[in-house]
């Protein structure tokens, strides 16, 4: 949530960078969850993200975004007939993250750079890949092997290409996915569903007025965020009623 740098009175503001504007900005950061079952989407929690220099001045202790995450995932509802899949982008991908699904027995499905390994592309031969449709993505190229990855063991990766594939392109999208039981087609349908958190992320801003606040103590921004959680969630719950 962007603000002007005139916003001097405003609680909690700091320089962070957004990968939308591709610089630092002077803003809010929250690291948000969202739940997608049956069809039905609500956003689920939020975490804000406070940079070091701030909890140090404030004595406070610090968290990373993916600390912020495991405590999401931590504190996650299940039923035990439940299957959960935790869907992330790059960012998030860390052993610590991936360890805390383990603990709650989800399964995880993340993008990863392909600086991550090892070169792997410069032996795939054309024949290795196979043509996979995807539920309104059109079709890909697919390489898939299993192999570590970092300190994360015993996963699946989808090394996947939409353009027309030469041994010098690099894969447009890297899946790592930790069910082995999924077929090809599957793990990338079920990666597409994180969809619905960027067209809640429009929702919020667009339609609700997420990152609009005028508010100067922070208390009161997330009493803000918390009601537009609730209203976004009651219009969802209206339309599938």
């Amino acid at each position: 949530m962007q603000e002007r740098p005139n916003t001097k009175k405003m609680e909690a503001l700091s320089f962070q960078y957004s990968h939308e504007e591709g610089k630092s900005v002077w803003c809010h950061n929250l690291v948000i969850t969202h739940v997608v079952s049956d069809g039905q989407s609500y956003a689920f929690d939020f975490r804000p993200y406070y940079q070091s220099e701030y909890c140090e001045a404030r004595r406070i202790p610090f968290k990373s975004k993916n600390d912020l995450a495991v405590e999401m995932i931590e504190i996650f509802p299940v039923n035990d007939d439940e299957r959960v899949y935790f869907l992330m982008d790059s960012w998030y991908t860390s052993e610590k993250v991936v360890n805390a699904c383990n603990c709650k027995g989800f399964q995880v499905i993340v993008t990863i750079k392909t600086n991550r390994l090892i070169c792997a592309e410069q032996y795939i031969r054309k024949s290795d890949l196979r043509s996979v449709t995807v539920e309104g993505q059109g079709v890909y190229r697919v390489y898939t092997y299993e192999r570590p990855v970092s300190e994360i063991e015993n996963v699946r990766l989808l090394l996947s290409w939409k353009d027309d594939y030469t041994t010098s392109s690099k894969p447009q999208v890297c899946l790592l996915c930790t069910d082995p039981s999924l077929d090809l087609v599957t793990i990338q349908r079920y990666y597409h569903v994180r969809r619905n958190i960027e067209t809640g992320y429009r929702y919020f801003k667009e339609l609700l007025g997420f990152d609009q606040y005028q508010l100067l103590s922070f208390m009161g921004i997330q009493r803000f965020w918390a009601i537009q959680f609730l209203t976004q969630n009651f219009l969802e719950f209206q339309r599938q009623d």
